[in-house]
């Protein structure tokens, strides 16, 4: 490859990113209408959907609180479970059979 072409190709990237960086940090610029003044602050209602998005998701808020123990399968019942899961990765199982999964239930 030429010398020439070697200055050539850098200096294009330069140019190239120098020409699509200057409209795009004008547009930020622009970005309300002209002749209209800056909005000064955000909306009072700013932010209120991410707090309430938050907030539901709590199905009980008060569960820290709460030192009794949690109701759950009895012992025998998860383990049958749990070994069934155990049992699904092997390969000799039949994989079509979907009951198979459901057995300790």
């Amino acid at each position: 490859m030429p010398a020439d072409k070697k200055r050539f190709f850098p200096q294009l990237l330069i140019l190239s990113v120098l020409v699509l960086a200057v409209p795009a940090f004008q547009g930020c610029t622009l970005s309300q209408a002209p002749g209209k003044p800056a909005p000064e602050h955000l909306s009072k209602n700013y932010g209120q959907s991410y707090e309430a998005l938050l907030c539901v998701q709590a199905v009980n808020p008060d569960a820290s609180k709460d030192a009794a123990p949690v109701d759950a399968l009895p012992g025998q019942a998860g383990d049958s479970i749990y070994e069934n899961y155990l049992n699904s990765f092997d390969k000799n199982a039949d994989s079509d059979d979907f009951m198979n999964m459901l057995n300790g239930l």
